[in-house]
């Protein structure tokens, strides 16, 4: 038996107007698991943000994958993998953003069909 799965790409982009910007990708459909192979956060007007990338449960609870507040820096990268169920949304979060900071999020993966 041969497993199918579905591409799951989400590249989106906002403009920051508050201190604390989150960025919600399309929630995983009903009858799959998401595996992440590619989840990424950019703040690319200023270095040192605190940058988070996770998932927001079926409960409506934000799960940290990873956080990162290095200063220098202006984007992380998710390293390795991870699963989200149906019914949950893959984030990027920037707590520190200023007016007018243009921020990037990309989570790409693929949709495994859950029996």
């Amino acid at each position: 038996m041969k497993m199918e799965y579905k591409i799951y790409r989400q590249d989106l982009k906002i403009e920051g107007d508050t201190a604390v910007e989150k960025i919600e990708a399309e929630e995983v459909p009903d009858g799959y698991v998401l595996e992440v192979t590619h989840m990424m956060l950019a703040d690319i007007d200023k270095a040192g943000q605190d940058l988070e990338l996770g998932y927001v449960s079926q409960t409506d609870v934000d799960n940290v994958l990873h956080i990162d507040q290095a200063s220098g820096k202006k984007e992380i990268h998710l390293t390795g993998r991870a699963w989200i169920m149906a019914g949950e949304k893959p984030y990027g979060r920037v707590t520190t953003a200023v007016d007018d900071d243009d921020i990037y999020f990309s989570c790409h993966g693929k949709l495994w069909p859950v029996e």
